[in-house]
């Protein structure tokens, strides 16, 4: 066995992989808002099936296409959409404990 540890190799993903925009000042509340939103019974039971943008546990804006909702949250807040953390919500008849 050697004891002598070694780094790992780096990985770098296949080109036509496509990565999602982030801006690195990213909107924390809308973080903690879609974490909450996702483990919040009511919440998810309410938009399941849908994409939302919560801040401070009020959802901004929800729909089918995550680009328009985080448009329209965008619009409402006026915080830039690349800052905002746009998440999915699943029924709490699908969480699997």
């Amino acid at each position: 066995m050697n004891s002598e540890a070694t780094a790992p190799e780096t990985v770098e993903p296949a080109p036509e992989v496509k990565r999602a925009a982030f801006d690195p000042n990213i909107d924390w509340e809308s973080a903690r808002g879609a974490k909450w939103a996702q483990w919040d019974p009511e919440t998810a039971t309410k938009y399941s099936g849908l994409w939302a943008v919560v801040r401070h546990k009020q959802v901004i804006a929800f729909g089918e296409d995550p680009d328009n909702v985080g448009a329209e949250a965008s619009r409402i807040t006026g915080i830039p959409q690349s800052q905002l953390v746009v998440c999915a919500l699943a029924s709490p008849d699908t969480w699997d404990w």
